[in-house]
């Protein structure tokens, strides 16, 4: 398993962390704290690290929310879009009960037109496994 640490210091909205072809976005507290402008900013950062050729697949950690809105789920759907035309791959880990229902009332978790976006572990450990494995 890679060892994971943090880059892209001060984000206020996004923990970001690196480990060999992974990199791992973990949202920090209920969206009802974010600003948009931050969310944007920070967003616009982590994709251009996806311009890097070795980095490869995305892990979104929310074991650090327990609220979503649909701007921080713009990220990552737009994320996973530039992860997946890179041929990489998305997992989501940590969810809440209230997280997954969130993404289940949007169909995003189970719905056919968003299955090639991301896949649902319960831990980061089994989410790094999956991208190994």
């Amino acid at each position: 398993m890679p060892e994971f640490e943090p880059i892209l210091k001060f984000q206020k909205v996004l923990g970001v962390e690196r480990g060999g072809s992974i990199l791992v976005i973990s949202p920090k507290g209920s969206a009802f704290g974010f600003r948009v402008d931050d969310l944007q900013t920070e967003y616009n950062r982590v994709h251009h690290l996806f311009d890097e050729p070795d980095l490869e697949h995305l892990i979104i950690d929310c074991s650090q929310t327990d609220y979503i809105d649909s701007a921080l789920v713009g990220v990552f759907i737009g994320l996973s879009k530039k992860v997946t035309l890179a041929g990489g791959r998305t997992v989501l880990c940590g969810l809440s009960e209230r997280v997954e229902e969130i993404l289940r009332n949007m169909q995003l978790l189970e719905g056919a037109a968003f299955t090639h976006l991301w896949a649902h572990e319960i831990t980061r450990n089994e989410a790094v496994a999956a991208l190994e494995g």
